[in-house]
């Protein structure tokens, strides 16, 4: 057994020269190998590699998940964004319906209520220039001026009597044919 690598050299040379070839030189070290078993310990280094790669699998795995799950919530949280705008610009499409629509009608009542108003005008105007026409002797001539286009086709007849020297009373002897009478309908009988 040779302590160092030098010495396992000598020690063949040595062996050589001596015809001692039976005679296995060995090295401290590789002596100790020799002896020693590995196997426990190339257990516990695989099984640590197997752990580390399993865990670098796991890792894989959860951030593949994570990364996945990333995507999921982005994709909702877009596709929530673009049905909230889709909802807003329907809510707008609708404001603007409404107040063009509201507009409009106001716009449209507002034309009636100012032909309303003009009308109304009109009219209290006619009525207030009627009524000055009709004040005074103008507006009495008027009424003697409608008596007379109702009374003018009238026939009269009675018969008058008199009390004390004077006339007191009219009676009449037949009924009057006057513009107000009525006729019979066409077809109907007296």
């Amino acid at each position: 057994v040779a302590p160092c690598a030098n010495c396992k050299k000598q020690l063949k040379e040595v062996c050589e020269d001596n015809d001692l070839g039976d005679v296995e030189v060995v090295g401290l070290h590789d002596l100790l190998l020799r002896v020693i078993d590995f196997e426990p310990y190339k257990r516990a280094q695989a099984a640590k590699q197997k752990q580390q790669t399993m865990i670098v699998q796991e890792t894989n795995k959860k951030n593949v998940a994570v990364e996945q799950f990333e995507g999921e919530m982005k994709q909702k949280i877009i596709a929530a964004g673009a049905q909230g705008e889709l909802i807003r610009k329907g809510a707008d499409a609708y404001y603007e319906q409404r107040t063009v629509a509201a507009e409009a009608e106001l716009y449209g009542s507002k034309q009636q209520s100012e032909g309303i108003l003009a009308r109304k005008s009109a009219e209290a105007v006619g009525i207030m220039a009627l009524k000055n026409a009709m004040e005074g002797d103008g507006g009495l001539n008027m009424v003697k001026l409608e008596y007379a286009k109702r009374l003018k086709n009238v026939q009269i007849s009675g018969q008058p009597f008199t009390r004390q020297s004077h006339t007191e009373r009219f009676e009449h002897l037949s009924a009057p044919a006057t513009m107000g009478a009525t006729k019979p309908a066409a077809g109907r009988s007296k």
